[in-house]
């Protein structure tokens, strides 16, 4: 357990006084984390800053350490917001502040449970099923640069593909599946998840549809230069919009959110993932067991999704970029990235839309809007005062805000973490 000091620790409160190590020796984990963001909008139509407060707290439980049964894992989490986020300001279609949708994707203040599930090894470490309550961010599209919504980007796009919330949603919901490393190179996760399910709520119209997806993860490099290449593909059975008619989705020339986006026939995409580094910092520590060891170094990511333009509100999907970690002398924590992202949305979404606000615009005699596909790009520089103490600068532009009619935002912002 942490013994380094208040410096070296990786929680602020250490080993909280000998019962942190007393707990997992007996098989239990616990993580805390709480977040402060401040994030100013600079734009034509909502200008101003916002302050949100952000905690999570994780509680893992080894079944076989606490002499229940072996290979068994259980899982808790529950998450928390207080304020407002820049997510509406900015009137972008990927929220500017990923983590300001947990629990939830509305704004509001919210305490919920968000995870509850079991890891169970099936005869081997090898195959495990799960079965539960989860966060869809834990096990799709996951990017050693671009993934860690505490640490790394704060724009939704360049956390995931954008594509795959439609079908799955990130914050909660019903997962029941297998994850099988085939060979210390090769993963596949097959998982059945209900495409319905919400923080709010336990089991509300529990399975009524259900989204099928299959992933592979193939990493390379552990001990030398690291990268993975993951494919997936999904098909979904929920009955949702039809995007050639604007009245199943909008009103007033405005997207409705909370409800899965794809069409009213199901709908199907598939994604591609691709992380790789070119340089790597000559360091002692070289773990190749680790499946999700990201050493010091700097690197390149890059996600792409596409789906048939009658069945997805985003029809394509692209995001590209650079990051690293502890490339300072001496700052071994330091974390950085630069990013950019591109929404191609379906053209009957486009034109529906455009159709909407031609009318309002001759009803009220404003002008029309013209709905464009949306891109941003970000940069951040993640400072670690301490391993358990982290500041964030950021800094993002988006171009064509889809659910806005200003040409651009310019979002300034820091973020400042506390590890537990």
């Amino acid at each position: 357990m942490d013994d380094a000091g208040f410096w070296g620790n990786t929680q602020l409160l250490g080993d909280w006084g000998g019962l942190r190590k007393s707990l997992a020796e007996n098989g239990i984990f616990i993580d805390l984390t709480a977040t402060t963001f401040y994030q100013s909008v600079s734009n034509s139509t909502n200008p101003g800053g916002d302050w949100l407060e952000t905690a999570a707290f994780n509680m893992t439980i080894s079944t076989e350490a606490m002499g229940l049964w072996p290979g068994g894992f259980i899982h808790a989490g529950v998450d928390s917001k207080f304020g407002d986020s820049a997510n509406v300001r900015a009137g972008s279609f990927s929220p500017v502040n990923y983590s300001a949708t947990f629990p939830v994707q509305q704004e509001g203040d919210y305490v919920l449970p968000t995870e509850y599930y079991l890891f169970q090894e099936l005869g081997s470490p090898k195959l495990v099923a799960i079965l539960g309550k989860a966060t869809g961010i834990n096990f799709a599209d996951l990017n050693i640069f671009a993934s860690n919504r505490k640490y790394q980007f704060n724009n939704t796009a360049l956390n995931n593909n954008m594509m795959l919330g439609a079908f799955i949603p990130w914050q909660s919901t019903w997962y029941g599946g297998l994850v099988w490393q085939a060979t210390p190179s090769l993963q596949s996760v097959t998982v059945a998840v209900d495409p319905n399910g919400s923080a709010e709520n336990f089991a509300d119209d529990f399975f009524k549809d259900v989204t099928i997806a299959q992933q592979f993860t193939y990493r390379w490099g552990q001990t030398d230069l690291p990268g993975s290449l993951i494919v997936g593909g999904l098909w979904s059975s929920k009955e949702s919009f039809d995007f050639a008619d604007p009245t199943s989705f909008a009103a007033d020339g405005e997207i409705r959110f909370g409800d899965a986006l794809n069409s009213s026939d199901g709908g199907s995409m598939f994604w591609l993932t691709f992380d790789q580094y070119f340089y790597r910092v000559p360091e002692n520590r070289l773990d190749p067991d680790l499946t999700f060891y990201t050493p010091r170094g700097v690197g390149v990511f890059a996600r792409f999704g596409a789906g048939p333009d009658s069945s997805n509100l985003i029809r394509r999907f692209a995001s590209l970029g650079m990051g690293g970690k502890g490339m300072i002398s001496g700052r071994p924590y330091d974390e950085f990235g630069f990013g950019w992202y591109y929404l191609d949305f379906s053209r009957g979404t486009v034109e529906s839309l455009q159709n909407v606000s031609r009318i309002k615009s001759l009803l009220t005699g404003s002008e029309p809007r013209d709905f464009e596909n949306e891109q941003g790009v970000e940069f951040y520089y993640n400072f670690a005062i301490t391993p358990a103490m982290r500041l964030t600068f950021d800094a993002q532009y988006i171009f064509n805000p889809f659910l806005s009619s200003n040409d651009g935002s310019l979002v300034i912002g820091s973020r400042l973490q506390l590890a537990f």
